[in-house]
């Protein structure tokens, strides 16, 4: 239950919640936006492709709110108003989904286009965030404002926070939807089949035609439909795999069935052997450089355990037996 009610002479916005049986409350200044954006804190992370990239932290007071409006609003939303088809094809940070559910349809086929999406998070502006709350959540503009604004940074949605990825998932329903009815018109009218997923910013389709300018004139329609949803493409990004090729997707090889890529896989093993053989310290030093000082050792291990639940997950034996920490 949550209850926002508005303080006129101190203009402050008294936000009361309940949690665990007891009633909470946090009193937030709203007058200025530069003071959600005072609660975060920069945070470094390091990149699947090793690249750093800088997120976005709240406070605990701003977190616990985060949370509660995802598990209280949005994931009851998604459960409740979204079409099942939409929650087939988008994948990325949302529960009860994993990688190998979002390359699944694409194993085994002639061809793979893969596009991503520049800037994805920062195309969500704060006005989109307000109009989906008031229209969609039938929230009263008091409270959609409210959580517009509790919900981004500098005016558009952060990453880092635990209501960025089911918020952009919901405000990319409607591209979602415009590429699975070009999808099924073009099956009707020309008996072409394509797959298609998205994982957070990567758009995923392929299909088993023999014709490469059908796979082209597919893809042209893909960016005209991103164009429309205030989308942009990243060119460099752009590839359309044939099957004589490594087909990747996410990390993953799916030619035939899903399997590691052995540059990717090399490197982890020889990092996790130098750990079992030196410990943390030495191999962190060592690669610590690559980030400019900016990373720390917890980073760093965070990173290792995860490629090492990565592999697990595709259920190789061969792999997972090579990769244990002692």
């Amino acid at each position: 239950m949550l209850k926002i009610t508005k303080n006129k002479f101190k203009q402050r916005y008294v936000v009361k919640y309940y949690k665990r049986g007891r009633l909470k409350s946090l009193t937030l200044k709203f007058l200025k936006d530069s003071y959600f954006d005072s609660l975060y804190k920069e945070k470094y992370v390091i990149k699947t492709c090793w690249k750093k990239r800088i997120i976005k932290i709240p406070n605990k007071s701003l977190s616990i709110l985060h949370k509660f409006l995802l598990n209280s609003y949005l994931e009851e939303y998604w459960d409740k108003k979204i079409e099942a088809k939409i929650k087939e094809v988008s994948f990325g940070f949302l529960k009860w989904k994993s990688v190998i559910d979002a390359i699944e349809p694409h194993i085994n086929k002639n061809f793979l286009i893969k596009i991503d999406l520049t800037s994805y998070f920062d195309s969500f502006w704060r006005r989109s965030l307000f109009n989906f709350f008031l229209n969609k959540m039938w929230l009263c503009s008091c409270v959609a404002k409210f959580f517009s604004k509790l919900c981004t940074f500098n005016g558009r949605l952060p990453q880092g926070i635990s209501t960025s990825p089911m918020l952009s998932s919901i405000l990319s329903v409607k591209l979602d939807s415009d590429i699975i009815d070009y999808i099924e018109e073009l099956k009707k009218d020309s008996g072409y089949y394509f797959s298609y997923t998205r994982y957070a910013d990567d758009i995923f389709l392929s299909s088993n035609v023999d014709n490469f300018f059908i796979v082209k004139k597919v893809s042209s329609k893909i960016f005209s439909i991103i164009k429309k949803n205030n989308f942009s493409v990243n060119y460099d990004k752009f590839e359309i795999t044939e099957r004589h090729k490594k087909q990747k997707i996410l990390w993953v090889i799916v030619n035939s069935k899903p399997s590691l890529w052995k540059k990717n896989f090399k490197r982890i093993k020889a990092i996790v052997f130098n750990i079992n053989k030196n410990w943390w310290d030495y191999e962190f030093n060592k690669w610590k450089n690559l980030w400019n000082n900016s990373a720390d050792l917890k980073t760093f291990q965070k990173k290792i355990y995860w490629y090492i639940g990565h592999f697990k997950m595709i259920n190789l034996e061969w792999y997972w037996d090579k990769l244990v920490l002692d």
